[in-house]
């Protein structure tokens, strides 16, 4: 009994321990992306997604503005391939086809001149089997149902198609939740939507959420979120960057203005973008390389601090009236 129990606790610390590595690669290992995208006379282009040295990667390519994806789960991907047609083995198959069709045209042709006597005599046969048709046909039946227990045998999978399959139901499963998401991100819009309803109610309630507001505390509150998002838009931002960039429109205040905006991006990349605005004409073209890495515990910690900081806390009990001045 006590070995019993052993063996128990032993494959409950070795789940907990894969479990806890599982936890350490997600939260630590990087998710890495790179892409490339020309837009010229068209859109074509690539970007990719992988994790944990390619295990897992995800590509977006995209050619003559046509969009598709490869997914790879340890480099088997989750699409099937087309087959791809030999010339020259489609060839004799068109030969064969055509054959068999004339062949299929002649044996139609002489059962056609047959006389009608020997058709009648067929029918009569064909509505009135005898005893041997029957023992006969049983017999086929018995070698067809052999035959397809042979041939189940043989289609057996092998134990990676099984895991291949597995690993591709497991996936459909993600891709159905996209819907169930959606709709639980429109219960909580539409919460939320009520809520705020509730509270902008009254004018009463509208000045005392500004007087919060325009509290020292809420500034303070303003200044350290403003501190952690200036963070994560660094670890979120490409470590190489490079683009170029042919824009114009019709109005040339508009261009103006981009031109201001692409100026502010050059603070972040210096020397990595180029631009060259036209005020004549309407026109957008250019090219975009860039490469960079993101870490899931970077925002998990973000969080994690927003939450411990006292002066948040305070700030949203005192919107949701939990604490009165």
């Amino acid at each position: 009994m006590l070995n019993i129990i052993v063996l128990i606790l032993k494959v409950i610390g070795i789940v907990l321990a894969l479990l806890l590595i599982l936890l350490m690669l997600v939260l630590f290992v990087p998710i890495r992306y790179k892409g490339q995208l020309d837009y010229f006379d068209s859109g074509n282009g690539w970007i990719k997604l992988h994790w944990l040295l390619h295990s897992i990667s995800v590509k977006l390519i995209i050619e003559q503005n046509h969009p598709r994806f490869i997914i790879k789960i340890f480099g088997f991907s989750l699409h099937k391939k087309k087959k791809e047609i030999d010339p020259m083995t489609s060839d004799f198959a068109d030969i064969e086809k055509m054959n068999n069709e004339s062949e299929n045209l002649e044996e139609e042709n002489h059962s056609f001149e047959q006389p009608k006597e020997a058709l009648i005599i067929d029918q009569e046969q064909c509505l009135e089997p005898t005893e041997l048709d029957q023992e006969e046909e049983k017999k086929e039946e018995q070698a067809d149902k052999l035959e397809n227990k042979e041939t189940g045998n043989e289609e057996k999978r092998s134990p990676l198609q099984k895991i291949m399959q597995a690993i591709q139901n497991f996936w459909m499963k993600l891709s159905d939740m996209h819907t169930k998401i959606r709709s639980f991100w429109q219960n909580t819009k539409r919460k939320i939507t009520v809520t705020v309803k509730k509270i902008t109610s009254s004018k009463t309630k509208m000045d005392e959420i500004k007087e919060i507001l325009l509290e020292d505390n809420s500034r303070q509150v303003y200044t350290f979120l403003k501190s952690r998002l200036i963070r994560v838009i660094r670890h979120i931002r490409p470590r190489k960057f490079q683009l170029y960039l042919h824009y114009g429109s019709e109005d040339p205040a508009l261009t103006g203005k981009i031109t201001g905006w692409m100026a502010a991006m050059m603070v972040f990349y210096e020397n990595a973008i180029f631009f060259e605005p036209d005020f004549e004409k309407a026109v957008i073209e250019g090219s975009l390389k860039f490469q960079g890495r993101v870490q899931i515990f970077v925002f998990l910690w973000t969080g994690i601090r927003i939450l411990l900081k006292k002066q948040v806390r305070v700030m949203i009990k005192k919107l949701l009236g939990k604490i009165r001045k």
